[in-house]
Formats: C-alpha cells, sequence, structure tokens
C-alpha cells in the first residue's frame, strides 16, 4: 500500500483506483520538481519555476487529501489540475515572451489531450459522472483553447502568426480527443468485465481451492487410518500364521456355533414380524376404537349446558373439549399414516385449479385464511395423482404458510404449478418467519418434530406431505430463509405412474 491511502477507509473496489492515483500523484510531483530545479539552474527564478514548483505542491496535496479520506475529491483534482494547469501555464508563459513561437500553441494542447485519460484512469467505469465531468471539462478546455487565447491577448493570429492550415491544425485535436478517449472507454469497458468475470472465477476457484484442500484433509486422514489398519492387520496376519492350525479347528467350531446362531436369528425374525405385524394390527384396531367413545365425549361436552353447572363447570368443560380434541387428532393422524402403509389408493385425472380451490375453501372453513392475500397461477390444469394425498399435501403447506406468517408484515402466500420437463411443478411459497434449514433441515420431514413454539401443531404435516409425495413417485424439496419465506416445490410426474 502505497501512502496516502488507508485500506480500512476505501471501497474494495476503489482501493486500486486509489491506488493509482496516490503512484500517479507522486510520480507528476515528482516530475514538477525535477522541472523546478532545471528550470531555475537553466533561466534563473522566472515565471515558469514558481509555476512548475506550484503544480508539484499540488500533487502532493491530492495524496493527501487520499490520505484523508478525500478519495474521489483527490482523483477528480488530478483530473481536472493538469488540462486547468496547462491553459494557465500557456497564457502567463506567452504574456511575458516577446514573442510567441508557433509550436507553443500545439505543445499545450498535447498536454491538454494527454490528460484526457486521466479520469478515465482514475475512475472506475461504473462511476460514470465523474470521468464524465473530467471528461466533459478537458474536452471544453481543448475547444475554448484559442477562445481563452484571444481573452487574454496572445491568440494565434493575434501575435501575428498567419499560417492558413491552422484551422485545420487545431481541428485534428477535438477529433483525435474524440477517438482516443472513445477507444479507452470502450477498452476499459471490456477489461472491467473481464476482471468482473475473473474475480468470480477467482472466487469459484478459492471456494474450489477449500474443497479440494478439505477432501485432502480427510484424504490424509483416511490414508493415516488405513496405514493404522494396515499395521494391526499384518499383526494380526502373523499372528494368524503363528496359529493357524489351532484357528481351523477353532473356525470349525465358530462355524457350526454360527450356523445355529443364524437358526435363532431366523426364528427371531419371525416372530419380530409377527410382532410387528400385531403392532400394526393392533395400532388400527386402536385407532378406529378411539374414534368411537373420543367422537362421543365430544359430543356430550358440547351438549352439556355450562349454564347451570358450577362455577368452575365452563372452564373444566372447555379444557374437555381441548384435550377430545387433540386426542381425536392424534387419532387421525395415526389413521392417515396407517391408511399410506396400506398403499392402496388408486391414481386419478384430477382437476387442480378445482382441487385448490376446495383446499382454500377447507382452510377458510377451519378459520386459517388469517386475511392472508393467495396468489395463485396454475399454468397446469391436470395431473395423475392420487387426489386425497395431493389435497393433503396442499393443506398441509398451504396451512403451514398462514400458520407461521410474520405478524410485522402482511402475510402473503403463492400458490404456482408449471410443466417442467415431463413432471408438474408445484410451489407453495411465503412471506413468513422462515426456518434455519442450517439447524434443522435434517429434521424437516421427519415425524413428530416441530420446530416452532410460537404456534399450535404436532410435527407431523411435512412428514406426510413427504410421504405421500413419494408415494405418487414424486419428491418435495424447501427453500429457506429466516424473516424472510419458505418455498416448498413437490415434484410429481405428469405421466401415470404404470
Amino acid at each position: 500500500m502505497t501512502y496516502g491511502e488507508r485500506e480500512q477507509d476505501v471501497r474494495s473496489d476503489d482501493f486500486r483506483y486509489v491506488q493509482i492515483a496516490n503512484a500517479l500523484a507522486l510520480l507528476l510531483a515528482l516530475l514538477s520538481f525535477m522541472v523546478t530545479v532545471a528550470l531555475y539552474l537553466i533561466f534563473g527564478w522566472v515565471l515558469s519555476v514558481p509555476l512548475a514548483l506550484g503544480s508539484g505542491l499540488f500533487f502532493l496535496g491530492m495524496v493527501a487529501m487520499n490520505r484523508f479520506g478525500q478519495h474521489r475529491l483527490g482523483r477528480i483534482g488530478i483530473s481536472l489540475f493538469v488540462p486547468l494547469y496547462a491553459l494557465l501555464v500557456s497564457i502567463l508563459v506567452k504574456q511575458g515572451e516577446a514573442y510567441v513561437e508557433e509550436p507553443e500553441y500545439f505543445d499545450t494542447r498535447l498536454i491538454i489531450l494527454s490528460a484526457s485519460l486521466l479520469p478515465v484512469l482514475l475512475f472506475r467505469y461504473q462511476e460514470w459522472r465523474m470521468w464524465a465531468a473530467g471528461l466533459a471539462i478537458s474536452f471544453a478546455i481543448l475547444l475554448g483553447y484559442d477562445v481563452v487565447h484571444d481573452w487574454f491577448g496572445v491568440g494565434y493570429y493575434q501575435t501575428g502568426h498567419t499560417a492558413s492550415n491552422y484551422a485545420f491544425a487545431r481541428a485534428l485535436f477535438p477529433i483525435t480527443y474524440l477517438l482516443l478517449t472513445g477507444s479507452f472507454l470502450y477498452y476499459k469497458r471490456q477489461l472491467e468485465k473481464a476482471e468482473g468475470v475473473l474475480h468470480q472465477n477467482n472466487l469459484e476457484l478459492a471456494d474450489l481451492y477449500k474443497e479440494i484442500q478439505s477432501q485432502n484433509e480427510e484424504i490424509q486422514a483416511q490414508a493415516e487410518d488405513l496405514a493404522q489398519s494396515q499395521n494391526k492387520l499384518q499383526e494380526a496376519y502373523q499372528q494368524i500364521s503363528q496359529h493357524n492350525t489351532a484357528l481351523t479347528n477353532e473356525n470349525t467350531l465358530l462355524y457350526q456355533h454360527l450356523r445355529e446362531q443364524n437358526t435363532i436369528l431366523e426364528s427371531s425374525n419371525a416372530e419380530l414380524h409377527k410382532r410387528l405385524d400385531e403392532l400394526e394390527q393392533f395400532s388400527y384396531t386402536l385407532s378406529h376404537n378411539l374414534r368411537g367413545p373420543v367422537a362421543s365425549l365430544l359430543g356430550l361436552t358440547a351438549l352439556f349446558d355450562v349454564q347451570q353447572g358450577e362455577p368452575v363447570n365452563p372452564e373444566l368443560v372447555q379444557h374437555i373439549k381441548t384435550t377430545a380434541q387433540r386426542l381425536d387428532d392424534v387419532i387421525q393422524d395415526l389413521a392417515k399414516v396407517l391408511q399410506m402403509r396400506e398403499g392402496n389408493k388408486p391414481f386419478e385425472e384430477v382437476d387442480l385449479p378445482q382441487l385448490v380451490n376446495h383446499v382454500l375453501l377447507a382452510l377458510q372453513d377451519a378459520g386459517e385464511d388469517q386475511d392472508a392475500t393467495i396468489d395463485l397461477d396454475l399454468n397446469v390444469t391436470s395431473v395423475y395423482c392420487i387426489k386425497s394425498y395431493l389435497h393433503s399435501i396442499l393443506y398441509n403447506l398451504i396451512s403451514n404458510a398462514l400458520k407461521y406468517c410474520d405478524p410485522l408484515r402482511p402475510s402473503k402466500v403463492a400458490v404456482h404449478a408449471r410443466q417442467e420437463g415431463q413432471e408438474l411443478l408445484l410451489e407453495v411459497a411465503d412471506n413468513g418467519i422462515g426456518i434455519d434449514l442450517e439447524r434443522h433441515g435434517r429434521q424437516l420431514f421427519k415425524m413428530y418434530h416441530r420446530f416452532s413454539v410460537r404456534r399450535e401443531g404436532r410435527g407431523l404435516g411435512l412428514y406426510l406431505a413427504r410421504v405421500q409425495a413419494e408415494a405418487m413417485e414424486g419428491h418435495i424439496e424447501v427453500q429457506s430463509e429466516v424473516g424472510k419465506g419458505t418455498s416448498f416445490q413437490i415434484w410429481l410426474p405428469l405421466r401415470r405412474p404404470e
């Protein structure tokens, strides 16, 4: 880092241009001081000496300005100082001379023409206001060169020159200016585009290098483990070689023992399958046999006259209702899981818009709409699927989107459907509180896992959605960011599975 900039004070994408500005300012200051000394030694104390000295001090001032954080002002100062100072020096020198030679009207023009590249060098292409202002001022100085000299009485014709081709010669400078700056701007734009691509590639290479480094570390660790295993294996092999005869007899006995254990294991597996079948039948019977008493309990609590009971009676009745309803929900969840395990649901052609409307009506009847804005964009009208499964998937996902809304902003839910190749993509997206996938991603679609204690739920909806999607030869994906929202994508085959 050169003197005049502090990296923590400069944006990363401007840091290089501040370095260029400081290096250029120091170089110009050095040249100015060298010219000052040379002029003084050759001509003595003439007007050019303080002018050259002043330019050197100015460039040092620009470096100091960058040092104190005025990076943009320092760069525009360098860009504008050279053409303005060249014009000023040209006028002052001509006023102090008895006879002005003809080349003196072109040398400062060349300096101004060369200075036209400074704004392009010192600013990024995206800072177009800065370099455009610098180019415009330099171009104006170049166009008004003769006008300003005429104002101060040192114009080309005022000093006695009469060359007929002067008008043509001076016209070449603006044309050259436009060609030069245009070409350089085009080159700079292409260069910065290439640098952007290169920067992106470098980032990707850095990530790839980190990944390779991590893999190398894993390979090295595995190699060390393998070496240790090989050492142990060699020791074991030596022991086996020493006791080969004894081990042969032991292997025979072990083989006989293994056959006995296999027989026992097969018997245990058969008994385990029997127990699992009995457990599944028990769960099926339990879910069906409990529905009746729970329904009766709910009906009795509905008929209970809370006005004629004890003072605590309404609270107890409401508690009984809530508990019975939760028990009924658990039994229904158990029944859904058992029905999916039976695997005998038929595929049929389903009217997708009609099914989505039925889901929204069901949510509205359940009081879960919460005045949310629901956007429907269904570009696919029909799909082969298990109707009850797709209804359950959409119900659970839209219900979750409404349930886990952000109370600080209006709730929005989008339901989109479109064809992607030979598959249907159903997307349910919301602007709710979002899910921390790094923390909960592996547990997201497992049974009875909840991720927010601020909302009621049993932790079964996403599990059912995943299992039901897989039962229809599809799958489900999720994208989410905490505080911004969640998007679930359900992929289903458009054609009827064989």
